[in-house]
C-alpha cells in the first residue's frame, strides 16, 4: 500500500470519518501501509555490525491502546503481514530496543540507564539509527519508539488530535519496558529533536514531582515555532474554523524546506516513503500548539534536570523562546531559592536540523559535536 499523502486525501478526510462513525469503514491496515514498509538500510547495517566484536541485540515490540491510548497488552513483533489481522487490538505503539552486549559496552557507564529518543514530526524512529553510536558504545540501552500516528504506530500518517495522545504513546512504552526488567531502577533520560524534544520536556514537566524521568536533553525544542515557519493570519483563521469538522485537513506548508540550508536534506526527507511528506494537518498544528502552551510559562515545579541545545540560525522553532524558557525556570528556582540542573546552550549557525550527516568527516563535525555534548551530559548524570 502507498504511504503517498496525497492519495486519497478526498476520502481520507471527508468520507472515511463518516463510514467510520457508522461502522461501515475500518481500514485494512489501521498504519496505512507503513507497518510494512521495508527497514532503512541504517538500521540493518547497525543491528548486524560485527567489528571489533560489536554485537548488537534488537527488540521490537507493539502495545496495544484502548480509545483512550492507555496499555493493554503488548507482545514481540517480526513485522510480517500476519500481524496486520491478528493481536489484542487494531491500535497500538511500536517501538524498537537497541542494546550493545559485548564486552567493551558491558562495561559502560551508561549502563543500567535508558535512553527513549523521540522523534519529530513527520518523522519515525528508525532515523535515530544514524546516530547511536555513542549511546550503545557507552552501554546505554536505546529506547526508540515510533509516535502515534508515525512510523509502524497505527493512525492516519500525521494525523494528531491532542498533546495527550503522545503523552500516552510515551507512557505506555516506559511501562512496558519497566514490565519487562528484573530490575526496575534504571535511569530513564529522554532526548527529543524538534516535536520530540518538546514532547520530552512536557512530559517531564507532567511528572516533574516523581522521580520517573532522571533527565532531559532536548534539541531544537518545539517550545514555540518560528516566525518564518508561522503559518499567515488568514491560514490560521482558515485553520480553527475547519478544525472541529476537517481536522485531518493538509494546509500549512509550515516546515517545509526550512530545517537546513543543503538542498540535500530536503531532498532525501522526500525521497524515504518512510516520512510524512503532506501539508500539516489542521488538528496537528493546533495539537502542537497546545503542547506548546503547557512548557510557556513552565510550570514552578519543573525540576527534572535538562539540557537544551539549540541552533541560533533555526527556521522553524525558536532558539529566542527556549532562551525564554530556561530563563523563566531559572526564575522560578531563585524565587523558591533552589539550585536546579537546567541550562541552555546555544549552537552558533546550526539551522533546526542539527543532526545533518555530512558528506565527509568535515562535513559532519557540526554533528558529531552535538552528540558529544548529549553523551557527555548523559553521562554525568547516570
Amino acid at each position: 500500500m502507498s504511504t503517498d499523502p496525497t492519495l486519497g486525501t478526498f476520502f481520507t478526510v471527508f468520507v472515511q470519518p463518516f463510514l467510520s462513525a457508522i461502522g461501515l469503514y475500518t481500514p485494512s491496515d489501521p498504519t496505512y501501509g507503513r507497518y510494512l514498509i521495508s527497514t532503512p538500510d541504517s538500521e540493518l547495517e547497525l543491528a548486524s555490525r560485527t567489528a571489533n566484536g560489536v554485537q548488537v541485540k534488537t527488540r521490537m515490540r507493539r502495545i496495544f491502546v484502548d480509545d483512550l491510548g492507555k496499555g493493554k497488552e503488548a507482545e514481540d513483533v517480526q513485522l510480517i503481514s500476519e500481524e496486520l489481522s491478528t493481536g489484542k487490538g487494531r491500535e497500538w505503539v511500536f517501538y524498537k530496543v537497541w542494546e550493545r552486549v559485548d564486552a567493551r559496552a558491558m562495561k559502560g557507564r551508561g549502563r543500567g540507564s535508558d535512553v527513549l529518543l523521540l522523534h519529530g514530526i513527520n518523522d519515525y524512529g528508525g532515523k535515530w539509527a544514524l546516530h547511536m553510536d555513542r549511546l550503545l558504545e557507552q552501554g546505554f540501552r536505546v529506547v526508540v519508539p515510533d509516535l502515534p500516528s508515525h512510523g509502524r504506530s497505527t493512525g492516519l500518517h500525521a494525523y494528531i488530535t491532542s498533546p495527550a495522545q503522545l503523552f500516552q504513546a510515551i507512557d505506555v512504552v516506559l511501562n512496558d519496558i519497566n514490565l519487562l526488567d528484573d530490575d526496575s531502577k534504571r535511569n530513564i533520560f529522554l532526548v527529543g529533536s524538534s516535536m520530540g524534544g518538546g514532547m520530552a520536556l512536557s512530559y517531564a514537566a507532567l511528572h516533574s514531582n516523581s522521580s520517573r524521568i532522571t533527565g532531559v536533553y532536548a534539541m531544537c525544542p518545539m517550545i514555540g515555532v518560528a516566525p518564518e515557519t508561522m503559518p499567515p493570519p488568514i491560514v490560521q483563521l482558515v485553520g480553527k474554523v475547519l478544525s472541529p469538522i476537517l481536522g485531518r485537513l493538509p494546509l500549512a506548508t509550515a516546515v517545509r524546506g526550512k530545517g537546513h540550508h543543503d538542498p540535500r536534506v530536503e531532498a532525501e526527507f522526500m525521497a524515504d516513503p518512510r516520512h510524512y511528506r503532506g501539508k500539516l494537518r489542521i488538528s496537528t498544528g493546533f495539537a502542537l500548539l497546545r503542547c506548546m502552551l503547557n512548557l510557556m510559562p513552565p510550570p514552578h515545579t519543573f525540576r527534572t534536570p535538562f539540557r537544551i541545545s539549540h541552533g541560533t540560525h533555526d527556521r522553524v522553532t525558536s532558539s529566542k523562546l527556549s532562551e525564554a524558557f530556561v530563563a523563566a525556570c531559572k526564575a522560578d528556582a531563585k524565587s523558591l531559592d533552589e539550585s536546579r540542573d537546567q541550562e541552555l546552550v546555544l549552537f552558533s549557525k546550526y539551522e533546526h536540523i542539527m543532526l545533518k550527516v555530512g558528506v565527509d568527516e568535515e562535513d559532519d563535525e557540526m554533528r558529531q559535536r552535538i552528540l558529544k555534548d548529549m553523551v557527555e551530559w548523559l553521562l554525568k548524570r547516570v
